[in-house]
């Protein structure tokens, strides 16, 4: 039972597709699809990677696309900003 229960568990939190970015932070699968999260270069987004090809994935803040929108909700509840770099320094400089 207990090595049922850990590969279980392990394959979880393994993405199941190939994903070349390392800057990214898994947030785990959902339905077909493994969520990410990306900094972007200062540009957050998130990402719903649905196979193996560089072409098979969708990314984007702020659409109606069911697995973007967990993806978002599950960056946040880890504490990943979705806020770009300019934009906060720009409600910074407001304060």
């Amino acid at each position: 039972m207990k090595n049922r229960l850990w590969v279980s568990i392990h394959n979880v939190f393994r993405a199941r597709y190939e994903h070349d970015c390392c800057d990214c932070t898994f947030l785990g699968k959902w339905h077909e699809y493994d969520l990410y999260h990306c900094p972007q270069n200062g540009f957050p987004t998130v990402v719903g990677r649905y196979g193996n090809a560089p072409s098979e994935y969708t990314s984007g803040l702020g659409l109606s696309i069911e697995c973007l929108q967990v993806a978002q909700k599950r960056a946040l509840a880890r504490g990943l900003s979705l806020v770009s770099r300019a934009e906060r320094e720009r409600q910074h400089a407001e304060r």
